[in-house]
């Protein structure tokens, strides 16, 4: 008996396996976040984070001057990790674990004199994680609706020692689009949006052409690490360290590899702690050579 096709060439069978592959990840995805939020006692904001917001808004009134950025119907909420005050969406919950909790950065021992450049620093996670411990930290967001959240975490932090730039870093001065909003956002266009915003990108050895020397370098631009890396041959030679994350599924990885490794870093690959994103996405750690 011959299987009918669908429109995409994929047998009835075969669409209906790969629609519960898709249900089984997504529930395990769920199940998982769920089992994190009980874990941190932060199960109101999975669970009856509408009826409470009003109550945590008033409280947060109190505490700071941040009371007009917070928003019920955005379900923004605030977090705490030590001394450090976060004010996230729920889809940013995400990378708060990986550089809070999984501690996926965290490959340098970091000092009070040290330049650290975060290209792209969404809504500041790291940024405010490094920015404490050393003298400058150069904060770059091109979403604009990640950048908002990068200066409101900036202020109710009193953070006084990162320059935020509202710019996409690129192999050459443009205009390009940006797909998505949150941790994800991208150059690529997905499959499921269409949603974009035009971001100025310029390459980042026009940011860094005033540094003598850059301690560390950390880039997260969901697949643009290529075109970031070409733009930056004179940032790279006065570069210390470098750690970046790889996104397989969009990317050929080698090329990353091969570019680092002509600018004299001593490379590591190190996998993701979380098995959900672990199977498309690797991080790098490069060092230069008498560098701690």
């Amino acid at each position: 008996m011959e299987e009918k096709r669908t429109n995409y060439g994929l047998s009835v069978v075969q669409k209906s396996e790969k629609l519960g592959d898709n249900i089984k990840r997504l529930l395990k995805i769920f199940i998982t976040n769920q089992l994190w939020f009980l874990k941190k006692r932060l199960f109101i904001f999975s669970l009856i984070y509408p009826l409470t917001a009003p109550l945590s808004l008033i409280k947060n009134k109190r505490r700071n001057d941040s009371f007009d950025y917070f928003s019920i119907d955005k379900k923004r909420m605030l977090l705490r990790y030590r001394k450090i005050k976060l004010v996230l969406f729920y889809r940013d919950l995400e990378t708060y674990k990986e550089i809070f909790e999984n501690y996926v950065y965290n490959h340098f021992n970091l000092k009070r004199s040290w330049i650290v450049i975060d290209c792209g620093a969404n809504i500041g996670f790291y940024t405010l994680r490094v920015a404490p411990r050393v003298k400058k930290v150069i904060s770059i967001e091109p979403n604009p609706y990640n950048y908002e959240m990068l200066l409101l975490n900036l202020k109710i932090n009193r953070i006084r020692n990162v320059v935020p730039l509202n710019l996409a870093i690129y192999d050459k001065r443009c205009s390009i689009r940006i797909y998505g909003e949150g941790p994800t956002s991208t150059i690529f266009k997905p499959k499921y949006s269409e949603k974009y915003v035009n971001v100025r990108a310029i390459p980042l050895d026009d940011i860094t052409k005033r540094l003598k020397s850059i301690d560390l370098l950390k880039i997260d631009v969901e697949g643009a690490e290529v075109e970031v890396l070409k733009g930056a041959t004179s940032t790279l030679r006065k570069t210390r360290n470098i750690i970046l994350e790889v996104h397989t599924h969009l990317i050929d990885d080698k090329k990353i590899w091969r570019i680092l490794e002509r600018y004299g870093f001593n490379l590591q690959r190190y996998s993701h702690p979380d098995p959900l994103i672990s199977e498309r996405t690797y991080i790098i750690i490069g060092k230069k050579s008498g560098d701690c």
